[in-house]
C-alpha cells in the first residue's frame, strides 16, 4: 500500500456506519469504497469527482497491475449497482447506490468516480460522525471484520475507559452484513465473531471481547466490552526516558506504559535463557488485562515457573506462552474460566510422587521405567509442539484469506 494513505481519515455519520446491505459489498469493493471515502474533507460542501490511478487501487488490493483492468472494471461495475439502505426518522429507510456514476480513461489508466448525491448529508457537513484511520482496515482480510470494526468505533466513547454495547443477535447480523444461511444457527455466528474479533485485536487499534446474554437456556443478545489496544501504540522503553524527568508530569497513559515496563523487567528476570521485548510483552498484556486485571502479573510468573522447570523441556518459550495466552482467551470468549496455575503440580504432589517412585522403582522391571520415561519426554515435547502446530494452522488460513480476497 502506498504510504500517502498510512494516516488518511475515514469519516462517516452515525447513520451511515448502521446501514444495512441486503447484497453487501466484497472486501475489495469495500476497501475501495472507503480509500475514496479517506480523501473527501468532512467540511466540504459537496462531492467532488474523486480520481484513482490503477497503480493506487493495484497497491490498494496488492495485486498484480500487469492484468488487472479487467478485475478493476469489474469490481467498479458491480459496486455501480450495490445500494445501501440506512435508516431515517420513524421507523423509515433511504436506499440508495454508492456510486452515480464513473469515467474511464484508458490510455492514462485513470478513473473519476462520483458518488450518489443522496449520501452527502452522511459523508459532508457532518455533525455526529465516527472516523477511524484507514490504515487499519485495509490491513483486514474479512468484510465482517471491517464492518465489526465500523460499529465497535462508533460503540465507543472513549479510547481510556471500557465501553460497554448491548446489541440482539438478529440486528448485529444485519448489520454485519452476516445474512447468509451459513450465519442462522447461534453457534455459526459465535465462530465468525470469534475469529472475526481476534483479527481485529491483532491488527487495530481496539480490543474487543464479548459475554452472552441469555434468555432461558437460549442466547439473545451479546455484551461486547471495548478498550483501547495498547499493543498498537509506539511503546518506549522506560531505559529511554530522561531520568531527570518528573513522574508526576507524565500524562496516565504514560504511567500506565512506565508499570507494565517495570512488570516487563520483573518478569524477564525470572525467565531463564530468554526475555521479553517491549512489543511482545505488550501483546501479552493487552490481551490478558481482560481477564486477570491487576493479577496479570502474577499468571505470568506461573507461566514462567511452568516453563523453569526442567522436565517442561520447552524449546520456544515465547512461542508457548503465546499459544496458552490464545487458548485461554479463546475459553474465556466462550464463557469458560481458568488459570496458568493449573500448569503446575502441587509441592506436595510432586514430593509424594518422588518418594513413591523412589521407593517402587526398584521392583520394577527395567523395560516398563524406560517406557515411562519415553512417554513423559513425548507430553512434553507435545507441548512444544503445539506451537508449531499453531504457526503452521496461522500459515493455512493466510494462504486461504489470499485466495478469498483474489476471488473477491
Amino acid at each position: 500500500m502506498d504510504n500517502k494513505y498510512e494516516n488518511f481519515l475515514v469519516t462517516k455519520s452515525h447513520d451511515l456506519i448502521e446501514a444495512r446491505q441486503k447484497k453487501p459489498l466484497t472486501l475489495r469493493e469495500q476497501k475501495l469504497i472507503l480509500m475514496l471515502v479517506s480523501t473527501m474533507q468532512p467540511t466540504d460542501e459537496d462531492f467532488k469527482e474523486y480520481q484513482i490511478t490503477i497503480e493506487e487501487y493495484c497497491d490498494l488490493m496488492q495485486i498484480d497491475k500487469r492484468s488487472s483492468y479487467h478485475p478493476i472494471k469489474k469490481t467498479i461495475h458491480e459496486i455501480v449497482g450495490k445500494t445501501v439502505e440506512i435508516p431515517l426518522e420513524e421507523g423509515r429507510y433511504l436506499v440508495t447506490n454508492w456510486l452515480s456514476s464513473v469515467e474511464y480513461i484508458e490510455g492514462e489508466a485513470i478513473m473519476n468516480i462520483s458518488f450518489q448525491p443522496k449520501l452527502k448529508p452522511y459523508l459532508l457537513q457532518l455533525k455526529k460522525f465516527t472516523s477511524y484511520r484507514l490504515k487499519y482496515v485495509l490491513s483486514l482480510h474479512s468484510v465482517y471484520a471491517i464492518r465489526l470494526y465500523e460499529l465497535v468505533k462508533k460503540w465507543q466513547v472513549t479510547s481510556i475507559e471500557e465501553t460497554q454495547k448491548i446489541i440482539e443477535l438478529e440486528e448485529l447480523r444485519g448489520k454485519m452484513g452476516a445474512i447468509a444461511k451459513s450465519y442462522k444457527r447461534y453457534s455459526q455466528l459465535k465462530q465468525l465473531l470469534n475469529d472475526v474479533i481476534f483479527e481485529l485485536n491483532e491488527k487495530t487499534d481496539v480490543f474487543i471481547s464479548f459475554e452472552e446474554i441469555k434468555k432461558g437456556r437460549s442466547v439473545k443478545s451479546l455484551r461486547f466490552k471495548i478498550r483501547e489496544n495498547l499493543n498498537t501504540k509506539e511503546v518506549q522503553s522506560i531505559e529511554t526516558r530522561d531520568t531527570e524527568s518528573s513522574v508526576d508530569n507524565l500524562s496516565e497513559l504514560e504511567k500506565d506504559f512506565m508499570k507494565m515496563e517495570e512488570m516487563r523487567l520483573r518478569i524477564n528476570e525470572k525467565a531463564e535463557g530468554y526475555d521479553f521485548d517491549g512489543i511482545t510483552f505488550f501483546g501479552f498484556y493487552n490481551e490478558l488485562i481482560s481477564i486477570f486485571d491487576k493479577d496479570i502479573e502474577t499468571e505470568l510468573m506461573y507461566l514462567i515457573k511452568y516453563i523453569n522447570e526442567p522436565e517442561s523441556n520447552i524449546e520456544n518459550p515465547i512461542g508457548f506462552i503465546k499459544f496458552k495466552v490464545k487458548e485461554l482467551l479463546k475459553l474465556h470468549q466462550s464463557g469458560g474460566k481458568g488459570s496458568f496455575k493449573s500448569l503446575l503440580k502441587p509441592k506436595n504432589y510432586q514430593k509424594n510422587t518422588r518418594k513413591k517412585t523412589e521407593n517402587t522403582q526398584q521392583n520394577l522391571p527395567d523395560w516398563f521405567i524406560e517406557a515411562q520415561k519415553k512417554k513423559e519426554l513425548a507430553k512434553a515435547q507435545a507441548e512444544t509442539a503445539a506451537t508449531s502446530a499453531e504457526s503452521s494452522y496461522n500459515a493455512k488460513m493466510e494462504e486461504v484469506m489470499k485466495k478469498w480476497d483474489k476471488e473477491d
